[in-house]
């Protein structure tokens, strides 16, 4: 699918992207959210209760405005990934990553064959139910060029399996766990302590310098500058949630 196709191409050209995460289970924020020109949003299913056909309407919401819609998930449930791809996910986010093997799962689950090794249906939503005129031999490579796969780094076995990690070409972009890094550090909860904020931005480096998009949580005007100063591609700008709670808590302080 064409939108899918362009924020990967935005990757690709180290183009800066905006992306949103979903944490309330509602296809009229996706669709809000991507009319204001969020470019990627991320279901983040995770840490927040999303059944597969609230996600299916979110997807369909956000297509409306040509924003692909990733999933977070902790665990790679192949079937599961399988439906929710065949319903027009953009992708799949991997929070908890452990390592390089888990990765290269990830890509059998979310590629065609012979990249990996998910099932084909050819009327699936995410070939327009058989309707888009691609042909069979061709919509298993198109659906390879287009979909997204990210990672998060945030645990110890990952961080120090990280450079076999970045060798995965399918894998497109990568993201910091800082709060569970803190934890895999020693320092619960402590995001400004200095070891982790060196160990993160010495993740970030190696995620850039070796090609891939590197995505990292940007909420306010000063963490976006330094974002695009140290080569961030893709700024996690607010959650559904966040922007809620800051929205209310601006008026409500005028009281």
């Amino acid at each position: 699918m064409k939108i899918m196709t362009d924020v990967k191409e935005k990757m690709m050209k180290h183009q800066r992207i905006a992306c949103a995460f979903l944490r309330i289970p509602d296809p009229s924020i996706a669709e809000v959210m991507a009319g204001e020109g969020v470019d990627l949003l991320v279901i983040d299913q995770e840490h927040y209760v999303f059944n597969e056909e609230t996600m299916l309407h979110i997807i369909r919401a956000a297509g409306c405005y040509g924003c692909p819609c990733l999933i977070r998930v902790s665990q790679i449930d192949r079937e599961k990934i399988g439906r929710l791809m065949d319903g027009g996910a953009g992708g799949i986010l991997l929070a908890d990553t452990v390592d390089s093997s888990q990765v290269r799962e990830l890509v059998k689950a979310v590629k065609y064959p012979p990249v990996g090794e998910r099932g084909v249906s050819t009327e699936s939503r995410n070939n327009h139910y058989g309707l888009s005129g691609t042909g069979v031999s061709e919509f298993p490579r198109a659906q390879n060029r287009s979909t997204i796969i990210g990672a998060i780094i945030e645990t110890a076995t990952a961080i120090a399996d990280l450079d076999e990690i970045l060798k995965i070409p399918e894998l497109d972009f990568l993201s910091v766990g800082t709060m569970d890094l803190t934890y895999a550090c020693g320092v619960p909860g402590d995001i400004h302590n200095i070891d982790v904020q060196r160990l993160k931005m010495n993740i970030y480096q190696k995620i850039i310098g070796a090609g891939k998009t590197a995505l990292d949580k940007t909420f306010t005007e000063e963490e976006i500058e330094r974002g695009k100063e140290n080569g961030i591609g893709c700024f996690y700008v607010a959650s559904d949630m966040e922007l809620i709670k800051k929205g209310l808590e601006q008026r409500i302080k005028y009281l």
